[in-house]
């Protein structure tokens, strides 16, 4: 296989990468350069190896007189083996960069990109023997629910012209879809292996490819106050406990509720668990959030509002308040208190209140 170049112009160096799919193809020896920049000077040839690609092949001249190549060449040559029938695989040329000679002045490392017309190619390879088929259904796949699969068997090997392709899919029921490819679509979420069965005048082969289909549908949440889904705001009183349940919470697709959430309104800590039992202390309006989760971490989550009142014949909160409530009235505050102190302390506080008396009188005294 020859990568070649066509009407370029002043061409100083190339490089791009090249990948195949080593099941079917297999590099044999190294790539070989071909003689398009070698034509004009000395050039070094860059062609590192890998399995499946050979990342960065390049060539670049190594001229002092910055004159590149022009016209139409060979940049660089391949040869592959096939290794197994196929009906197609490719070999792809991709990342191509084209460079032009740098200045004289400007020295080594500026040279300018040439712009290509197409920076990337793929060529077709088959192989097709006469002999059995053999079966190819695709490489597995992942999928949300609801999203049609597309179930391809092209990369199949049939060297006869009578071939037929069937899918069984076993989901809920047995079905089979024909042709090399076919479009489901699964609604339940789950892992399906579908069987392709290839059938032509040489024989017959299977295959088989895995859907995994991923739950997408939220669960469905349910509040239940004394055995009876919530659909009216719930009254009660302040300092009466409640519980709520979520026990009717249900996943539409049968799969598993795995984590209940409750938000009771009233900036108290989550609750986890099937029901929640909460007092609220103060009256008011409070929206009770519940959150469920299925195994997937799909939530939804539904609302409840409790209403809560003052205790029957009580008209407003109980609250501590001092024993009179203005000081400045004429009955004066009674205040007794015992203190178990030494006799010393004692002595120095009776002198103390002495003090105090004798000055408060003089004070009224000169004050009249």
């Amino acid at each position: 296989m020859n990568v070649k170049i066509s009407n370029v112009q002043n061409l100083w160096a190339w490089n791009f990468s090249l990948n195949w799919d080593p099941t079917y193809v297999e590099l044999v020896g190294k790539p070989m350069e071909g003689n398009f920049l070698s034509d004009v000077d000395q050039t070094l040839f860059i062609a590192p190896l890998l399995g499946n690609s050979t990342p960065g092949i390049g060539d670049i001249l190594m001229s002092q007189n910055y004159v590149g190549a022009t016209a139409s060449g060979t940049l660089v040559t391949y040869k592959f083996k096939a290794i197994k029938t196929c009906v197609e695989t490719d070999i792809s040329l991709h990342d191509l960069a084209l460079f032009a000679p740098s200045n004289a002045s400007a020295g080594s490392g500026t040279n300018p990109r040439i712009t290509p017309v197409s920076d990337s190619a793929i060529a077709k390879i088959s192989l097709l023997l006469p002999g059995a088929p053999v079966a190819d259904a695709g490489p597995n796949q992942i999928v949300p629910e609801g999203t049609p699969v597309v179930l391809n068997a092209s990369r199949s090997v049939s060297s006869a012209g009578n071939a037929t392709y069937t899918w069984t899919v076993n989901d809920v029921t047995q079905k089979q879809l024909q042709g090399i490819t076919a479009n489901y679509t699964f609604d339940i979420p789950g892992v399906y292996n579908v069987t392709l069965t290839l059938q032509d005048q040489y024989g017959t082969s299977l295959a088989n490819v895995q859907i995994a289909v991923l739950d997408k549908t939220p669960p469905v949440a349910i509040i239940a106050y004394q055995n009876e889904t919530v659909s009216q705001p719930i009254q009660i009183q302040a300092g009466q406990p409640i519980t709520l349940d979520g026990s009717q919470s249900y996943d539409p697709e049968n799969g598993t509720i795995s984590l209940l959430t409750w938000d009771m309104g009233d900036h108290t800590e989550l609750f986890r668990g099937i029901t929640a039992t909460h007092t609220y202390s103060d009256p008011g309006t409070y929206h009770v959030a519940l959150t469920v989760f299925d195994a997937s971490q799909n939530n939804s989550t539904t609302t409840v509002t409790v209403q809560v009142a003052l205790p029957q014949g009580q008209t407003s909160r109980p609250t501590i308040a001092p024993s009179q409530s203005d000081f400045s009235g004429t009955n004066p505050i009674q205040v007794q208190a015992s203190f178990d102190l030494p006799p010393s302390v004692l002595a120095i506080l009776a002198v103390i209140s002495a003090f105090v008396l004798v000055g408060s009188g003089f004070w009224l005294r000169k004050k009249t």
